[in-house]
C-alpha cells in the first residue's frame, strides 16, 4: 500500500488501515521473535549464576498513535510521502527493553543483541548503534535514572555491617531501597550518605522477625543547589526483645530540601522493645528546607520508644567563641559544619571509604 492524499501527505485513514495490516502481519510476528532469540542467546551465553541478573525482557510495538505524531516531526519531513515510506524511516517501530542489576551485564547483553542482527522470520534489523544504555547514555532530555532494589534475609545469629553511598550526577534521579528482614539475634548495622542527584531517595524497610534482634541505622545527607534529598525509614519490631536506632542529620544549603519520614512499628506480641529515632538538620540558606515526621504505632507493652527531632541554623555563640580565637567566619563556618557531620561520617570502620566520604565532603584537613 503506497496511496496518499493529491497534497502529498498520507492521510490518517490511509495511514491507519496501514498500521493495523502491518502490525499485525510484520512488528508484532518480528517482536515475538526477537524477545525468544535473545532469551535464547543470553541462556546460551551467560551462567546460570549471570542469568539471575538479567530481570526482564520486555518489548513493545510503537503505538499508532505515537507512529502518526512521529511522521509528521520536521527531521521526517520529505522522508514520509507514502505508508510505504515509514517503515524504512522509522528506526524504533519495535524495541527491546533488557533490565540488568550490574552495570557490567550490559556488555553481556549488547554482544547478546550484536548476534542477533537480523530479527527472525522478517526483514528488519536490529541496528547495534541503536542499542542505550540508559545510564551511561541519557536520553535527548538529560534523564537519567537508577533503580537499585536490595533484599537481604539474615539468619539466626547473623551479622552484617552495611554502607550506602549514594552519589550519582547532578542530572541523574536515584531511587534505592533496602528491605532487611532479620532472625533470632542477627545485628545489622547500616550507614547511608544520600549526596548526589537532583533527586536522590534511600529507602530502609527493616524486619525485626526474630528475637533479641537488632538495628543500627545512621545517615547524613548533603544537600546544595536544588536538590530533594529523601530518607524514607520503617523498623517493624515483630518479635519481642529486639532493638533498634535511627540517627540520621541533614546539612542542607541553599534550596536544597531535606525528607526524613522515618517509622518504628511495634507489631503485637513484641513485648520488650528498646528503640530510639533521632533526626537533627542543619539550615545554610533562608531557602533550604528540612521536612521532618517520626512515626511511632506502639501495639504492644514493655516497650522503650523515643524520637526526636530538630531543625536549626549555625550557633552564632559557637560562630562567635570561634571568632575570638582568631578563626574567620569562613573558616568558623566550615568547622561547625563538619563537627555536626562528622559524628555520622566517624562511625564508618573502613578507612578507605571514610577517607573518600571526608574528601567528597569536602572537608579533608590533610
Amino acid at each position: 500500500m503506497s496511496a496518499s492524499s493529491p497534497n502529498g501527505e498520507i492521510g490518517y485513514a490511509v495511514f491507519g488501515e496501514w498500521y493495523d495490516a502491518f502490525r499485525a502481519q510484520v512488528l508484532e510476528p518480528a517482536l515475538r521473535a526477537a524477545e525468544s532469540s535473545l532469551e535464547h542467546e543470553l541462556v546460551d551465553l551467560l551462567s546460570d549464576r549471570d542469568l539471575t541478573r538479567i530481570r526482564s525482557i520486555s518489548g513493545r510495538v510503537k503505538s499508532k498513535r505515537r507512529t502518526w505524531r512521529k511522521i509528521h516531526l520536521p527531521r521526517y519531513e520529505g522522508q514520509v510521502r507514502t505508508v510505504g515510506d515509514i517503515a524504512a524511516s522509522i528506526d524504533d517501530l519495535v524495541g527491546l527493553r533488557v533490565t540488568c542489576i550490574n552495570l557490567r551485564d550490559i556488555d553481556m547483553v549488547q554482544t547478546a543483541l550484536d548476534a542477533l542482527p537480523r530479527v527472525p522470520g522478517s526483514d528488519l534489523w536490529l541496528d547495534p548503534a541503536s542499542v542505550r544504555d540508559y545510564v551511561g547514555e541519557p536520553k535527548a532530555s538529560g534523564y537519567r535514572g537508577w533503580h537499585v532494589n536490595l533484599g537481604i534475609p539474615l539468619g539466626e545469629g547473623a551479622t552484617l555491617n552495611h554502607i550506602v553511598v549514594q552519589d550519582v550526577e547532578s542530572t541523574q534521579v536515584h531511587l534505592g531501597r533496602i528491605a532487611v528482614t532479620q532472625g533470632t539475634r542477627s545485628a545489622f548495622r547500616s550507614h547511608s550518605f544520600n549526596l548526589g542527584g537532583t533527586y536522590g531517595r534511600v529507602v530502609y524497610d527493616v524486619r525485626l522477625a526474630g528475637e533479641e534482634a537488632s538495628a543500627d541505622l545512621s545517615g547524613l545527607y548533603f544537600g546544595q543547589g536544588r536538590q530533594t534529598l529523601d530518607q524514607q525509614i520503617t523498623v517493624t519490631h515483630a518479635a519481642p526483645d529486639c532493638t533498634s536506632r535511627q540517627r540520621f542529620r541533614g546539612v542542607l544549603d541553599d534550596q536544597s530540601t531535606g525528607v526524613f519520614n522515618g517509622g518504628i512499628d511495634v507489631r503485637p506480641g513484641a513485648d520488650g522493645t528498646d528503640a530510639h529515632q533521632s533526626n537533627d538538620n542543619l539550615l545554610l540558606s533562608v531557602r533550604a528546607e528540612a521536612n521532618t515526621q517520626p512515626r511511632l504505632e506502639i501495639l504492644a507493652d514493655d516497650v522503650t520508644c523515643k524520637h526526636g527531632a530538630t531543625v536549626g541554623q549555625l550557633d552564632d555563640n559557637a560562630l562567635y567563641y570561634l571568632r575570638t580565637r582568631g578563626i574567620n567566619e569562613p573558616e568558623a563556618h566550615r568547622l561547625l559544619i563538619h563537627g555536626f557531620a562528622d559524628e555520622t561520617v566517624e562511625a564508618v570502620d573502613n578507612e578507605v571509604l571514610r577517607a573518600w566520604i571526608t574528601e567528597r565532603l569536602g572537608h579533608d584537613d590533610a
